[in-house]
């Protein structure tokens, strides 16, 4: 059976299936203009789903006698005169008799939206006061401001591109899928999983927040001995991926290297440095074998010297210092083995 208006109003509630929730109230404690629906709910074109996907399902407006959603905002100019704006499309302004003016929006905004949800008066009755069958009960009225337009308690899945305007803030795990771009803010409770790019135009700080990533590996702490001062230093950097150790050897022929360099170094990139202490050794460096750099001085005298060694890692594949190309997603080798500052983090910095 079914029924057809041109117009519907119904005065108090709307309730379909056999289901009822209780929160709505009964008798006279039943709240005026809600809606129980069993679903599953379609809301916009009919074509858009094909399969039941959800309780309730939003599509796009199919409505010929709608005009084109858009949101409209009130901003003043200068003179504090209002003048009406969309948040991106300035050409779908709400009034068209005046003039659309830029909005402050640092992230441009996908409209049209299928659901748009907005926060601001919340205009309802004391709970603890009987209402009548018309909701317009003795209980005083309250009003409650609020900035929060959604609440989603448990996961969100975003299949697609996710714009936050403002500030974002996650209480618990978040996983993102796709590119992140935030303009402003970003506080996470806990861990962020990004399969794709994490873009800041502000700083990125570590947990203890001393830590900052830029174009260059470096730490900023308080001076350890000038009151008042601050103390920055940088990591060297050259044409390939070099780890050194050095040291101090006295009275001995030999230096040992690291017990884990036997595998992780070229044997064959060892370079070593030597600056001999107090007097004139002639020291030199006769081989390296068997992980250790074998030094003999002129007429067999003890030796004592600084030393500095470099050696190339062995657990990967050469750095190519120079290459040809516009960014570094044309590096020839396996970008997978570097994470390049201006690249993969950090773009506030990063060149034209």
């Amino acid at each position: 059976m079914s029924f057809q208006f041109d117009t519907l109003h119904i005065s108090h509630q709307l309730t379909t299936g056999i289901g009822y929730p209780e929160c709505l109230g009964f008798d006279k404690k039943v709240i005026r203009g809600s809606v129980y629906l069993d679903g599953p709910t379609i809301v916009g074109d009919e074509n858009t789903f094909k399969t039941i996907e959800g309780s309730v399902m939003i599509g796009p407006c199919n409505n010929e006698d709608s005009p084109l959603p858009k949101i409209c905002q009130e901003l003043f100019d200068d003179d504090n005169k209002v003048r009406v704006a969309t948040s991106v499309n300035l050409e779908l302004d709400c009034k068209p008799d005046k003039d659309p003016i830029a909005t402050s929006r640092g992230v441009p905004l996908g409209e049209p939206y299928s659901l748009v949800v907005r926060s601001g008066e919340h205009i309802t009755r004391d709970p603890s006061v009987d209402c009548s069958v018309d909701g317009a009960g003795p209980g005083a009225i309250r009003r409650t401001e609020s900035n929060s337009a959604a609440l989603f308690v448990g996961d969100v899945d975003i299949d697609g591109f996710a714009t936050v305007s403002r500030n974002l803030v996650v209480g618990g795990r978040a996983g993102f899928r796709q590119q992140v771009v935030m303009e402003e803010d970003l506080n996470v409770g806990t861990d962020i999983d990004l399969n794709g790019t994490l873009v800041a135009a502000g700083d990125v700080k570590s947990q203890c927040g001393v830590h900052i990533l830029r174009r260059k590996k470096n730490f900023d702490i308080p001076h350890p001995t000038k009151e008042g001062w601050r103390l920055r230093h940088t990591c060297p950097e050259g044409p390939s991926n070099d780890v050194y150790v050095r040291g101090r050897v006295r009275n001995k022929t030999e230096i040992e290297l690291p017990e884990y360099w036997t595998n992780f170094v070229d044997p064959t990139s060892i370079t070593v440095s030597l600056t001999p202490i107090g007097a004139h050794q002639d020291v030199i460096v006769k081989r390296i074998s068997e992980n250790k750099i074998h030094l003999q001085s002129k007429g067999g005298m003890p030796i004592d010297c600084f030393y500095h060694i470099f050696a190339e890692r062995a657990d990967g594949e050469q750095l190519i210092p120079e290459y040809p190309g516009s960014s570094p997603a044309d590096y020839p080798g396996n970008n997978d083995e570097y994470s390049i500052s201006g690249y993969h983090y950090d773009l506030k910095h990063q060149e034209d």
